[in-house]
């Protein structure tokens, strides 16, 4: 059963309902359980029970539940098919605990950056092909040209060399090599090989202002925050005129909720488009997902 289903997903860009005649390049979105970014108290008490969650999945080996959520970029490109996901390194759970429970930390450890790594073939099949079953994840195919589809074969070749291909965190930025996070790589390489625009992603990016009194070291020195802080307040984001730092991110969860209602939309909507592009909302699986021909703005 499993290798039938990793097969089916392989066939995924050469479905003809999928569009097997064009070059494809395919951004893959599993959301989080629950990732409430309301406040800063919201946020901390999402982040303690997925951190939970994550020591548990680290230690089960269950690497398909993904508590933090996940993004994968899936390229066919002449007949030619790969895919990558980029990710911490197993260190991060032990390290963000360390910060947060013995350096007081607080949500200073959004914008930390961690040891990184690509995901195995076998991960990345494991995850998609239960989503494939429950359908808890949603997809984007983008059929390109040629020269777009090479470009992000290029990124992908280039970034994994990169010293930016070192860092895994939230709020790295890729495209100054930075670093990245699992769904700012595929954002990223999107960017890069001009299949959407830098507006277009931004309108899917996460914006916060965290509050400097919840700050501590590295960011805010002399400053401890701890955990109790966090998870008994129900402060709100500062405001840009009050102290405190940008955190501007792609959160897989929160571009799974945007997708999922401009799907909902497009279904009943006579205007078939997409990011300016004929797009029609297609299904593999119980996965649901878009197909989005860059090539024609009809």
């Amino acid at each position: 059963m499993k290798k039938s289903i990793a097969l089916a997903l392989l066939s995924l860009s050469l479905s003809p309902s999928l569009g097997s005649a064009q070059d494809s390049v395919t951004f893959y979105i599993v959301p989080a359980p629950v990732m409430d970014w309301t406040n800063v108290g919201t946020i901390s008490r999402t982040a303690l029970t997925l951190i939970g969650n994550w020591f548990w999945t680290s230690v089960a080996k269950q690497e398909s539940i993904r508590p933090l959520g996940h993004s994968i970029l899936a390229v066919h490109c002449g007949g030619e098919r790969s895919m990558s996901a980029f990710t911490a390194s197993d260190a991060m759970t032990d390290e963000s605990a360390e910060w947060v429970n013995e350096k007081h930390a607080g949500l200073s450890v959004l914008f930390l950056k961690f040891p990184s790594q690509f995901e195995s073939y076998e991960k990345m099949m494991k995850l998609l092909s239960d989503r494939y079953k429950t359908g808890k994840a949603l997809f984007l195919k983008y059929l390109v040209s040629s020269a777009q589809c090479k470009k992000v074969q290029e990124y992908v070749s280039e970034f994994a060399k990169s010293e930016a291909g070192k860092w895994y965190g939230l709020s790295l930025d890729p495209l100054k090599g930075e670093g990245a996070g699992c769904t700012s790589y595929v954002v990223s390489a999107l960017i890069y090989a001009g299949i959407i625009t830098p507006v277009q992603a931004d309108q899917w990016a996460l914006h916060r202002r965290i509050p400097q009194k919840y700050m501590g070291v590295p960011f805010n020195p002399g400053n401890e925050v701890h955990l109790k802080d966090l998870i008994l307040t129900n402060a709100p984001f500062a405001h840009k005129n009050e102290p405190g730092r940008n955190l501007v991110a792609q959160d897989p969860t929160r571009v799974y909720g945007i997708l999922k209602q401009q799907m909902d939309v497009l279904k009943y909507s006579q205007n078939k488009q997409y990011q300016g592009h004929k797009a029609k909302v297609v299904s593999f699986g119980k996965m649901q997902g878009l197909l989005i021909d860059t090539q024609s703005n009809d």
